[in-house]
């Protein structure tokens, strides 16, 4: 009754050197030079892990049509439902199940899944791929000996590939998917603090009279809330107009404070002091071969990736609210 189905074969990918481009210098309205410790980084070659690829091939391969909720019976395609009457009117219903299409897709998994894992050396592979044979080869010797029902030896068949699943969730990054994430965020927060010195530069922030003319603005609409017509709060659409009016008069009031104390250059030396860690991280990575240095490597990148996506949001953040401020002040 087992189906054939002809191994997998996963290639391995060839090692590349990943270069990274160091981030161009940013200027403050003086002379302020970011010393990128990745700008004069030489190319690095970043050991590739066939074992983290494999285990994810077969994770999803065990994903497809996952049958956790059914009580070990197969899913929805092979059932057919069925209402019958009886002779007093009453009505009942009966479910019968395609078995044969049923075993042929969850065997053709675990045979998949097994051709996949049993091609790598690893040993976590290794132990799906025995997962995966053992229980085809259990359920070819109930059917032999005619033991068990159709039920319970597609469960058995069933369970082992929910058990597969569980055990190959949550795997690592690539280490070179990693080191590209963690540079990526450095990279974004760079251009982060670019964009906001650029928008910082605009002549509507840097005259002398930013102030006064917000404080016109604010006047002005909270003084649209003070005159909405009453006939628009019968309507109810007056309460919006007004709570409208009074969120914008606070919002200018906020991005004028956010604009008077945004500091590139002190995000910059924060982003230099979170960058400085990069090597380490990058190093590490050149060493890593096993899923578990996977793992560690993703722990020890984690917190410099966060850090800088830290310093992205809160220059783009403060980026946003000075060109909202550019088109409230300047808008008739």
């Amino acid at each position: 009754m087992a189906l054939k189905v002809s191994p997998v074969v996963t290639q391995k990918a060839i090692k590349k050197p990943i270069t990274r481009q160091g981030a161009a210098p940013s200027l403050s309205s003086d002379a302020y030079v970011r010393s990128s410790v990745s700008a004069a980084s030489a190319p690095v070659s970043i050991p590739d892990i066939p074992a983290i690829r494999t285990l994810n091939s077969v994770n999803q391969i065990a994903g497809e049509g996952l049958n956790y909720f059914n009580d070990g019976l197969p899913s929805w395609q092979y059932q057919n439902t069925e209402t019958h009457t009886r002779s007093d009117g009453s009505q009942y219903t009966t479910t019968t199940y395609d078995w044969g299409a049923a075993f042929a897709d969850v065997r053709s998994k675990l045979q998949a899944i097994a051709g996949v894992a049993g091609g790598t050396d690893d040993s976590r592979c290794q132990q799906i791929a025995n997962l995966a044979n053992t229980a085809l080869e259990s359920n070819d010797w109930q059917y032999f000996l005619d033991e068990g029902s159709d039920a319970s030896r597609y469960a058995q068949l069933q369970n082992t590939v929910n058990d597969i699943y569980t055990l190959t969730q949550n795997l690592p990054h690539e280490p070179q998917t990693t080191v590209t994430n963690m540079n990526g965020a450095i990279d974004s927060a760079s251009n982060a603090i670019q964009d906001l010195r650029t928008t910082l530069k605009n002549p509507t922030l840097t005259a002398s009279n930013l102030p006064q003319k917000v404080q016109s603005k604010v006047d002005e609409y909270n003084q649209k809330a003070s005159n909405i017509p009453w006939w628009h709060y019968l309507l109810l659409f007056g309460f919006f107009e007004k709570s409208g009016d009074h969120g914008t008069a606070s919002r200018l009031q906020q991005d004028l404070s956010t604009v008077q104390s945004a500091n590139p250059d002190q995000l910059q030396q924060q982003l230099d002091g979170i960058e400085s860690k990069v090597p380490g991280v990058t190093q590490m990575a050149e060493n890593t071969t096993t899923i578990d240095g996977a793992s560690q490597l993703q722990d020890a990148a984690q917190p410099v990736t966060s850090a800088a996506k830290g310093v992205a949001s809160t220059a783009s953040s403060e980026n946003n609210q000075g060109k909202d401020l550019i088109h409230t002040v300047s808008t008739p």
